[in-house]
């Protein structure tokens, strides 16, 4: 009985592929992500509005709290 092997041989490569996509390509789009339910969305707004508003942590720290509210409700 042989063991089996989790990683790539020649006889059975293992590849994978995942999009990729850049988070601020969604800013134009920022109606719809308010618009959507899923918590995705969410986390793509919050870090828009952390680029624009970098400088500043306490605008920060107030737009995450009531992003996670949406997050709950």
């Amino acid at each position: 009985m042989s063991i089996p092997s989790y990683f790539p041989s020649e006889s059975a490569p293992y590849t994978s592929e995942f999009p990729v996509v850049k988070l601020l390509d969604y800013e134009e789009n920022r109606g719809l992500l308010a618009e959507n339910n899923h918590p995705f969305p969410v986390i793509i707004m919050a870090y828009l509005k952390s680029q624009e508003t970098r400088k500043n942590p306490l605008i920060i720290a107030e737009l995450m709290s009531s992003l996670k509210l949406q997050l709950l409700f």
